[in-house]
């Protein structure tokens, strides 16, 4: 309950505020500020406006915050819980507090993986942008996933066909009308891609040699 005075009371507190800030619940009945100082020093502001904005618009209280058990041990916590006035003018809320640490845990090596993908992605980008010949990357369906910036300048009439997603077959197609292989090679390699190719790829992401004419290099 927050009082018009603004002091704060739990006339109800279950046995779990033992487990989650190592406090029993007579303790914490009888001393509201065993469970608010447990609240962590960087997430106190925070949590003290959700509570005023909560009470001034009797809206659901719910809001993630640290705390600090007696045991020294940093905890997450998740409050949700609605509001009533009661006839006094002071504020009342019934809900819960879940202790949701081994979720943001869990949350926290997701995005350092990511962070980690994401790196080992842009080192890959560069070290493959580095080349000086000319690379594509294609996955088992024949769809490009990657490629260099110096297949740009050695294929400058199909560089803007070259974007990720675009089919293999489509390459062929336009290289077969640029003159960048004959007519009937494009159709049998177009053809035999699947034959041909995909049963020598070690994974779904693996590259192949795709040649052009000599005066261009290869790729």
């Amino acid at each position: 309950i927050l009082h018009k005075n603004g002091r704060v009371s739990y006339p109800y507190v279950s046995d779990g505020v033992q487990q989650i800030f190592g406090v029993s619940r007579e303790e914490a009945m009888a001393d509201s500020t065993t469970v608010i100082r447990a609240i962590h020093r960087d997430d106190i502001d925070g949590f003290l406006r959700s509570v005023d904005v909560s009470a001034r618009d009797l809206s659901v209280w719910q809001h993630d915050f640290r705390i600090v058990a007696r045991d020294g041990s940093t905890k997450w916590l998740s409050g949700r819980s609605q509001p009533r006035r009661l006839l006094n003018g002071d504020v009342a809320w019934d809900g819960v507090v879940m202790d949701i640490t081994e979720r943001k845990r869990v949350e926290e090596a997701l995005r350092d993986a990511e962070a980690r993908a994401s790196q080992a992605h842009a080192r890959l980008v560069d070290a493959i942008d580095s080349l000086a010949d000319g690379f594509l990357l294609w996955d088992a369906e024949d769809r490009l996933v990657l490629r260099n910036k110096a297949i740009e300048s050695m294929d400058a009439e199909n560089g803007q066909l070259l974007v990720p997603g675009v089919r293999f077959e489509h390459v062929m197609a336009s290289r077969a009308r640029s003159g960048w292989v004959a007519g009937a090679v494009g159709e049998q390699k177009r053809r035999g891609r699947a034959e041909r190719h995909r049963p020598e790829l070690p994974s779904p992401t693996a590259p192949f040699v795709l040649p052009v004419p000599a005066q261009h290099g290869t790729v």
